[in-house]
């Protein structure tokens, strides 16, 4: 399982976080499939990691375009998730 951020070509939409499945054999990554964890480019950064026997992950939600001074939480981290496969 890989994590990655990238751009949908056709859209144009930036910053989705894919979740990628497939074998590395030391050299080369040979995917079985990919599909988009959250749709909407506000969400980047994403972290995963193990709780147990669970991988959770984390996003980080923002929009720079909707920042300035007067805005007192203008960022978050979403809220964790389990991702199974």
């Amino acid at each position: 399982l890989g994590l990655m951020n990238s751009e949908d070509q056709s859209t144009r939409r930036k910053n989705l976080t894919m979740a990628i499945v497939g074998w590395f054999d030391g050299r080369t990554f040979a995917k079985e499939f990919e599909q988009e964890l959250d749709f909407g480019t506000d969400n980047y950064a994403f972290q995963a990691f193990v709780d147990g026997d669970a991988i959770v992950g984390i996003g980080w939600l923002a929009n720079w375009a909707d920042t300035g001074p007067a805005i007192d939480f203008p960022t978050a981290m979403t809220l964790p998730r389990n991702i199974h496969l």
